[in-house]
């Protein structure tokens, strides 16, 4: 693909650039990696700079981006400035003893439920996500986890069967950062998966309760609507400017499977 649109491409034609090219503001439609010369889909906008010097981490080579949609951000606001975490600040506050941690962690954890069941009444009356509270409260989850991840893991298995829905993505959030912080991968970036876990099923609150609430086995009919909750999650964010291109690739992609029979796209490894 080339770096321009061809002559018969309009002003409002999605535009190939090399990940140099990429400038805060931008619109993002998909990237390339290319490592496995694939496309993923992966819509939002670039609103930290440190977005960018992930995706250059991560092996991207080019991206697509809307130009009609880009906008303007102010470049040496302290946010947009590209952070990677010393060694020192990565271990910073751990081993706390778990009694010490607990206490704030079981307020975390209701606080974070709370704003679940906020997010879940909001989007039933149509209203949009405030997505920096739900960050703010994420990214609280991390330090706990990073000063003593027991605690927090031991409330995740205090389960209500009627709060499932509240529950089971604050609980995901909770472990699949233990699992990020066991990897080592950079905390920056493990905030994002934290916030991504959290809001992966945001797309059910917007399915059928007779379906989402559905003892038995699904039919045929049943299990297509309850996949939408995949297209209905991302319609729900692609309009947020602050969402990463990490949160939004778990939301799209947390039903496919490495042998390509997932869903929405049936994507392969």
């Amino acid at each position: 693909m080339q770096d321009t649109p061809s002559a018969e491409s309009t002003p409002s034609s999605p535009k190939n650039i090399p990940v140099s090219q990429l400038q805060l503001g931008m619109y993002v439609l998909s990237i390339t990696t290319g490592n496995k010369n694939i496309t993923i889909k992966s819509e939002g906008y670039i609103s930290k700079a440190e977005s960018i010097v992930r995706l250059k981490q991560s092996g991207v080579t080019r991206v697509v981006i809307d130009p009609t949609k880009t906008k303007q951000v102010e470049k040496n606001s302290p946010k947009n400035k590209a952070v990677v975490p010393t060694e020192e600040e990565k271990t910073k506050n751990t081993n706390v003893s778990l009694d010490h941690e607990m206490t704030k962690a079981s307020k975390l954890y209701h606080e974070a439920k709370e704003l679940q069941q906020q997010i879940i009444d909001d989007l039933n009356q149509e209203k949009t996500i405030k997505i920096k509270n739900v960050q703010e409260s994420t990214d609280a989850i991390v330090d706990s986890i990073f000063r003593n991840q027991d605690a927090l893991s031991c409330m995740s298995r205090l389960r209500l069967k009627n709060d499932y829905l509240v529950e089971h993505a604050l609980n995901v959030s909770i472990l699949m950062t233990i699992f990020c912080k066991y990897l080592n991968i950079e905390k920056a970036l493990i905030e994002q998966i934290a916030l991504g876990a959290f809001l992966h099923d945001i797309g059910k609150v917007l399915v059928s309760d007779d379906i989402l609430n559905k003892s038995g086995k699904y039919t045929k009919n049943e299990f297509e609507e309850m996949k939408k909750h995949v297209s209905l999650g991302i319609k729900v964010l692609e309009d947020t400017p602050d969402i990463s291109h990490v949160v939004m690739s778990m939301v799209k992609e947390h039903h496919e499977r490495l042998d390509g029979q997932g869903y929405p796209h049936q994507l392969k490894g």
